[in-house]
């Protein structure tokens, strides 16, 4: 959150997954807050005794280096994401990789491969990509508009992969 209240969502974390591993390795503020969408139990490791833990346990400091540089890339790309697309196409990007994710879920909750439900609401998902909701529906609007998808509720249909994909991707910004 910005000093005007401006709001970006950096990350969103799953069950086992750690953050804010920064501030216990470099002993300075966090410099983002979270917060749970739903019941959470967490984990808090004191400085002086992860630093420990680290000493005595290399494997564990190796696996916190490999989920401190995914969450680097993580923000890189966030960062092209920000800097080189509009929101249309930030939001293409999105469906795509959501789409991609819910492929990993057991088949009795995986949803038709072309059909997506959105895991954060409008506002939240606006937040993410670096917008405002009046923004989002302008994009949900030009995808659907276009061909690319289909919004029913909270779910929608990806009508047009390789073109979602394209889209996505393109420098011009056009869906053709």
């Amino acid at each position: 959150m910005s000093l005007t209240s401006k709001e970006q969502i950096i990350n969103s974390f799953e069950v086992g997954e750690n953050f804010a591993e920064i501030a216990a390795l470099d002993g300075k503020p966090f410099p983002a807050s979270a917060s749970a969408l739903e019941f959470s139990e967490l984990i808090f490791f004191p400085r002086t005794l992860l630093l420990d833990v680290l000493r005595q346990y290399p494997d564990i400091a190796i696996n916190m280096l490999i989920s401190l540089a995914q969450h680097s890339r993580h923000l890189a790309g966030m960062i092209e994401e920000l800097a080189f697309k509009d929101v249309p196409q930030r939001l293409a990007t999105y469906f795509l990789k959501l789409s991609e994710s819910q492929l990993g879920l057991p088949t009795q909750h995986r949803l038709p491969s072309n059909t997506v439900s959105l895991d954060l609401s409008k506002s939240q998902l606006a937040t993410s990509l670096g917008t405002i909701p009046a923004t989002l529906s302008r994009a949900f609007y030009r995808l659907s508009n276009d061909g690319l998808i289909a919004v029913n509720g909270p779910q929608l249909e990806l009508l047009d992969r390789e073109r979602l994909q394209k889209f996505s991707q393109s420098l011009t910004q056009s869906v053709g």
